[in-house]
């Protein structure tokens, strides 16, 4: 490139074919000239076009077009060759910037996130990625303008779980790829994951700009920082973070009403316990009334659903393992045993275990099933065909293996080195579910539907006599001595009837579930449909399974008082993106205007009739 002049040539050789243009200026010059008459009424015109003599040569390639049109055509094609060039300032990456906001619980201390948000806005370039650090990253914006990611900052806010920023930082490092400008905007007083100093430091071997860019905002805070049931209690756990002590009250309300309220004084940095008897059925909330600079660690919810307890009905004679493991749920499983036989009403069970059923057992439980009944019935010697049983009985059969076909939470607790002594002969009947099988081919796990209820049929009989003895021919299998027996009527129970488990319904902040298809949920503030969930705000849940509370409940994320605990670069932050000089190539672009002005000589070659 020439000093001074903006255009430059990569391919200086190239330029060579501007000599292409002599031939066509010889070419004219050579044409025959047109046959001269002289005419005696116009011999005066001959002295003026003696006296224009000199400039006859150049008006002649000037008045005529198509010479213009073809020295153009040249020109631009011969520039080509030369592969023109001119240079320009462009932000590094394309101008792409990765922007990674902390949207950790402590982010909503007074002042920090908005200040996160103010710092973001003056970092935007022409092509922007937002990204949320969560306990997973949360993309929210992907290559967007500018006038884009600014309307998505405004609409953004801190969520109720701890970030995990080394995993956002590597994130957007794929976002960018070869080049770009990454910057992390955090409180960066608690973070999981690697530290995010590690990852700007690969982010950076990788050619990548990053900045990190510290925000402050309130310190005063007394949270809950941890909550657990026994039993039908809860208990709390209040820390003080200020460096004096405190008065904290506690109120517990629920339905609209206080049930207890507690005043106590907590010393400087230190904790106290609160414990809460006979939870009440429902949603309850416990609070803190004095306010501090961080609002989301002073409210637990807790949701105990009125639909958790079950009931189930064994009908059996003695004690057989099956009730044993049954009884160690309670007092979340209620168990009543009655004898086999019995007729009575199945009204409230949810379900009903037949252990050693006899011919006809089954007889009248069809109402009970296309009612939503769940129906399980263990193989027994004396067990008859019915219509109801997902199986066709055929016999009985001696010592065989297990091959367990599918394993998910109703099967996944069968040892398939569990030993067979006896078993039924059992084929599945057309709609059943299969999920074990003998080593012959016999059904020892099936489950299907009856209406709104569902059958399932268990192939491991109960033992008779004593259960101990290797030698008893009552004994048909060691399923019952296997460590995993409660856990499987446990899963079983959940399965067929709903979880029993109260902590499914209590979560902390920042939990994710994988639902079996998408599924639309009610958060605190709107209304989601997915099927993979991150709980990430601190409030009650409206889930198809039912309420779900979520709590931030966390030591280290309640602690705004802290400093930062990482060493951050002394180094004046750049709001403006890294710029460098780069060359535009023009060749297509001349090559382009070579081709139309070729079309315009074909056009004009037409328009003279010289082309037809």
């Amino acid at each position: 490139m020439v000093a001074g002049f903006p255009l430059g040539f990569a391919n200086t050789m190239g330029l060579l074919a501007l000599f292409s243009l002599v031939p066509l200026v010889i070419l004219y010059l050579l044409r025959p000239k047109p046959l001269l008459l002289r005419i005696s009424s116009i011999m005066f015109l001959f002295d003026f076009r003696d006296e224009k003599k000199r400039f006859s040569t150049i008006r002649r390639f000037v008045k005529d077009p198509l010479f213009l049109i073809q020295l153009l055509v040249l020109l631009l094609l011969a520039l080509a060759v030369g592969e023109p060039f001119v240079l320009g300032d462009e932000e590094v990456g394309g101008g792409h910037t990765v922007i990674v906001l902390d949207a950790s619980a402590s982010m909503q201390a007074d002042g920090r996130f908005d200040s996160a948000k103010e710092e973001a806005e003056r970092f935007l370039s022409k092509k922007n990625t937002i990204i949320l650090a969560e306990n997973i990253p949360v993309v929210v914006l992907r290559e967007s303008p500018r006038e884009s990611a600014s309307r998505a900052l405004l609409d953004l806010s801190p969520r109720a779980g701890e970030a995990d920023l080394s995993r956002a930082i590597l994130l957007g490092m794929r976002y960018l790829g070869e080049g770009g400008r990454i910057v992390v905007i955090s409180d960066f007083s608690y973070f999981i994951g690697d530290d995010p100093l590690v990852a700007a430091g690969i982010a950076r071997g990788s050619g990548l700009d990053v900045e990190l860019v510290p925000v402050t905002g309130g310190t005063e805070n007394i949270g809950i920082v941890d909550g657990w049931f026994e039993g039908s209690d809860y208990n709390l756990l209040v820390h003080n973070y200020n460096p004096r002590s405190e008065r904290v009250t506690l109120r517990v309300t629920a339905g609209g009403s206080v049930l207890l309220e507690e005043t106590r004084v907590i010393g400087a940095g230190l904790s106290e316990p609160f414990l809460i008897r006979d939870l009440p059925r429902g949603r309850t909330d416990v609070s803190i009334i004095e306010e501090d600079s961080l609002i989301v660690d002073n409210t637990v919810h807790i949701v105990i659903p009125e639909s958790l307890e079950k009931r189930v009905l064994h009908l059996s004679n003695g004690s057989p393992p099956s009730l044993v493991a049954l009884r160690l749920l309670e007092p979340l499983v209620t168990t009543d045993q009655l004898p086999v036989g019995f007729a009575g009403s199945l009204e409230g069970y949810a379900i009903t275990v037949l252990s050693k059923p006899e011919p006809g057992s089954l007889d009248g439980f069809g109402d009970y099933l296309r009612s939503g009944g769940v129906l399980v019935v263990l193989a027994s010697e004396g067990l008859s065909n019915s219509d109801l049983l997902p199986v066709t009985i055929k016999g009985v059969a001696n010592r065989t293996t297990l091959n367990v076909l599918t394993s998910n939470t109703l099967s996944e607790n069968i040892d398939p080195e569990i030993e067979i002594t006896r078993h039924l002969v059992a084929s599945a009947k057309p709609g059943a579910v299969v999920l074990a099988k003998a080593g012959d081919g016999s059904v020892m796990l099936a489950h299907w539907r009856i209406g709104r209820g569902r059958v399932i049929y268990i192939g491991f009989a109960e033992p008779s006599g004593d259960i101990y003895d290797p030698l008893n021919p009552g004994v048909w299998n060691s399923f019952h001595a296997t460590p995993t027996y409660p856990l499987f009527w446990k899963n079983l129970v959940e399965w067929s009837a709903g979880s029993i488990d109260i902590n499914e319904f209590n979560l902390r902040a920042g939990r994710v579930r994988e639902y079996p298809q998408p599924v639309t949920l009610k958060t605190p503030t709107s209304e989601v449909r997915a099927k993979t969930v991150l709980f990430d705000e601190v409030g009650v849940y409206e889930t198809p399974a039912g309420e779900i509370a979520v709590n931030l409940l966390s030591r280290d994320e309640s602690d705004i008082t802290r400093s930062i605990n990482m060493t951050i670069e002394e180094t004046q932050v750049s709001y403006a993106p890294s710029v460098t000089e780069v060359r535009r190539d023009l060749d297509r672009y001349f090559i382009i205007v070579g081709i139309l002005f070729i079309l315009l000589e074909l056009y004009y070659l037409h328009w003279r009739g010289e082309l037809r």
